[in-house]
């Protein structure tokens, strides 16, 4: 269902396509009947506002598909980032994938769930998010709430 609010895992390192290349990809879409403003933040992991701020408008019955740094005033990101992007204004429908180019170049794409605040209680417990890195398989497990970062091979 449509909400107003959303904050999604977001990444970025690595030149584009090259191996340990990582990206978010933010799909936000406009059910209404009417145009939808729409809001972005970035985050870092424990909350606090980067600066990096922007808007956009999706039409009625629309929707946009872009990485991370080319979202509405997220250019700016420099390097390596973790942290979290809140989405907020007009009710629309979000999510976000999490694209990787391996070790051997191969593309990897993990889907990232969009949390509305809209959700009740449950959307405040800690996500984690589980990521499965080539043929040597790697695991980490994120935790977006508290900063904590667990790993094993």
């Amino acid at each position: 269902a449509p909400a107003s609010s959303y904050h999604l895992y977001a990444e970025t390192s690595g030149g584009h396509g090259e191996p340990g290349t990582v990206q978010t990809t933010i799909s936000v879409a406009n059910p209404g009947s009417t145009a939808a403003w729409v809001t972005f933040e970035l985050l870092t992991m424990d909350w606090q506002s980067t600066g990096l701020r922007g808007a956009m408008t999706i039409a009625a019955q629309k929707s946009g598909l872009f990485n991370l740094d080319q979202t509405p005033g997220m250019a700016a990101i420099n390097g390596p980032f973790t942290g979290i992007l809140r989405i907020t204004g007009d009710p629309v429908t979000a999510a976000g994938f999490l694209s990787r180019f391996n070790e051997r170049g191969e593309f990897v794409l993990t889907a990232l769930p969009a949390i509305s605040n809209s959700m009740g209680p449950s959307a405040y417990v800690p996500r984690y998010l589980f990521i499965a890195e080539g043929g040597g398989f790697s695991t980490e497990l994120k935790d977006v709430d508290s900063l904590e970062v667990t790993g094993g091979r």
